[in-house]
C-alpha cells in the first residue's frame, strides 16, 4: 500500500510540473525581496546559499535566520580574521503539500586577489532528506553546488552558480532528482546609496530557450533603513510577480522582510522575515 501511495505522490510530482518546484527557493528576505536576485551579491544573510564563492569577500562571523510558511533556515558564517579557512554551515527545513525536505550543508569557499579584482570559488556541499506527501519513505540524496565570482570593483560584481549537482541516485524518476540549474547575475552599486541586481536563471531538462529573469533595486534611506523593489519572470512556469521589503541593518543585529505580491500558480511564499546577528 505504501508503495501505490509513493508511486501516486510521485505521479503528482511529474503532472504538477514539480521537476522546477523540487528545486525549492532558497531566497531569504533579501533577496526575495529584489525578485530573488541574488547570486553576485556578497551579503550573507542569504547570499551563502545562493552562491557558496561570497563568503571569503564578507570579512566577518555571522549567524542569520529565515522564516516564512514553508520554509526555516539558519545558516552560520566565519570569515573572521582568526578563522583559518573561510566556511559556513547550514540547515533548512521545508514544508508544503507535495513534500517535507531537511537539507544540511557545508559550504567552502577560496578568494584571491589579481590585477582584475577579487576572485573567489566555492562548493556548497549537501544532504536532502525528503519525504514526499503520502509516503512513510526517506529519499536521501547527496548533492553539491559550486560558484565563482568575480569583482573587479567594490562597485561590480559578476556571479555563476551551477546548482543542484546530484552524486547519487534515488528510486524518484530523473525530472525529479536530477535537475540542476544555472545561474548568472551582476550587482552594481551607485555611490553606496542603491544596489542594482540581475540573474538569469535555467533549468534542466526545460526547453532551452526558456529562462527565469530576476531583478532587483534596494537603496539606502539613511545608514540603516533599506528599501527593495523587485521582479521575476519566469517563462518556465509562466509565472510572474513583484515583490518588494524593508531591511533594518543595525550595528547589533539585522532585521529584515520580504512580501511578494501574489502570482497566479506560484509556489513561492507570500512574506519572508529573516534576522541575522553577526559576532
Amino acid at each position: 500500500m505504501k508503495k501505490i501511495i509513493s508511486l501516486i505522490a510521485v505521479s503528482i510530482f511529474n503532472f504538477s510540473n514539480l521537476s522546477a518546484a523540487q528545486i525549492p527557493n532558497t531566497s531569504g528576505a533579501v533577496s526575495s525581496a529584489t525578485g530573488g536576485a541574488g547570486v553576485s551579491v556578497v551579503d550573507v544573510d542569504d547570499s551563502a546559499l545562493l552562491n557558496p564563492a561570497v563568503i571569503p569577500l564578507f570579512p566577518r562571523k555571522q549567524m542569520s535566520f529565515s522564516y516564512s510558511s514553508e520554509r526555516f533556515s539558519v545558516n552560520l558564517v566565519d570569515n573572521g580574521n582568526e578563522a583559518l579557512f573561510p566556511a559556513g554551515l547550514a540547515y533548512e527545513k521545508y514544508s508544503n503539500d507535495a513534500f517535507k525536505s531537511n537539507v544540511y550543508h557545508l559550504i567552502l569557499a577560496y578568494a584571491f586577489e589579481t590585477r582584475a579584482g577579487n576572485i573567489s570559488f566555492g562548493g556548497d556541499f549537501n544532504l536532502n532528506d525528503l519525504k514526499l506527501t503520502g509516503s512513510e519513505k526517506s529519499y536521501k540524496q547527496t548533492r553539491a553546488n559550486a560558484g565563482f565570482l568575480w569583482q573587479p570593483s567594490k562597485f561590480f560584481s559578476f556571479g555563476l552558480v551551477h546548482k543542484n549537482i546530484a552524486l547519487n541516485d534515488t528510486d524518484l524518476p530523473d525530472d525529479v532528482d536530477h535537475v540542476t540549474t544555472t545561474t548568472a547575475g551582476f550587482a552594481y552599486v551607485y555611490e553606496s546609496f542603491a544596489q542594482l541586481r540581475f540573474d538569469m536563471e535555467t533549468i534542466e531538462k526545460q526547453p532551452s530557450d526558456r529562462f527565469i529573469y530576476k531583478i532587483g533595486l534596494e537603496t539606502y534611506l539613511n545608514d540603516w533603513i533599506i528599501t527593495r523593489f523587485g521582479y521575476r519572470n519566469n517563462n518556465i512556469l509562466s509565472q510572474n510577480f513583484t515583490t518588494l521589503g524593508v531591511g533594518f541593518a543595525g550595528p547589533q543585529f539585522q532585521l529584515h522582510y520580504a512580501y511578494q505580491l501574489e502570482a497566479k500558480s506560484t509556489v513561492d511564499p507570500l512574506h519572508i522575515i529573516d534576522l541575522s546577528v553577526p559576532f
